[in-house]
């Protein structure tokens, strides 16, 4: 017994003499104790990254319509992309699925993870029944997420049971990037920022248009391009025309 506990202090002091080595003489400024949610999500990432075959679909959509409304309706563009994106979820219900062993499982409800950002962290909890939402009452759960988040009052329940999720990094200077994917959800939706581009309009003509670059995530262990495809079409076919009809 003694000569074991005597091994373990000598392999500790070893490893110690190699982080010190590591180190060398780099000043540390902080060190952050990771919250219990930031090392659950770490974990949870590390495994989809590590298990989860994900393919990823970019695309952008004119986003004159979309300025437009947010103006006219007052909503946030989060309130407006969420909406869209359920509307889309309805056209091609593949994607708002999971796979549980040998089956292939479509959920009829559709529950929306929205990545909120806090002083606390990133967390993502769950709009519950998004299809049955209007976009007012899509608003209305975003903002009670969100303070829910900044005052670190989320339950599990807000957390869990999301079929779908999305990010929207539009107000930064980020255009477009790539999200992973929560299992067992098997897509996720990425919005970039809103900018400037050369268009061709109807008439041939280059034209200054506004933008918007969107990605789209999916598990290819039960979807494909093709599924993939048809629900960006949907996707984008809802931002380019939304209008107050679309969003109530």
């Amino acid at each position: 017994m003694e000569a074991a506990q005597n091994e373990a202090r000598i392999l500790w002091r070893i490893y110690k003499l190699e982080q010190e080595e590591v180190m060398g003489d780099i000043a540390i400024k902080e060190v952050i104790k990771q919250p219990l949610a930031k090392r659950g999500m770490a974990q949870a990432m590390t495994y989809a990254w590590q298990n989860v075959p994900l393919f990823v679909q970019m695309f952008n959509a004119n986003a004159d319509n979309l300025i437009r409304t947010k103006k006219e309706l007052g909503y946030t563009y989060n309130d407006i992309i969420i909406k869209c994106m359920v509307n889309a979820v309805k056209k091609v219900p593949q994607v708002n699925s999971t796979l549980d062993g040998k089956n292939w499982i479509i959920y009829e409800d559709i529950n929306v993870g929205v990545a909120i950002i806090s002083e606390h962290g990133l967390y993502v909890p769950v709009i519950k029944k998004a299809n049955n939402m209007t976009v007012q009452d899509i608003s209305e759960a975003v903002k009670d997420l969100a303070q829910k988040t900044r005052s670190r009052s989320l339950t599990m329940e807000d957390m869990q049971d999301a079929t779908i999720s999305m990010s929207n990094l539009g107000p930064t200077a980020v255009e477009t990037g790539v999200a992973i994917l929560t299992p067992p959800q098997g897509a996720i939706l990425f919005a970039g920022n809103i900018r400037k581009v050369p268009m061709v309009n109807e008439n041939d003509e280059i034209v200054v248009g506004r933008q918007i670059g969107f990605s789209m995530g999916y598990d290819h262990r039960f979807l494909d391009g093709m599924i993939g495809q048809a629900f960006d079409t949907a996707f984008k076919k809802e931002i380019e025309e939304v209008c107050r009809d679309s969003l109530f």
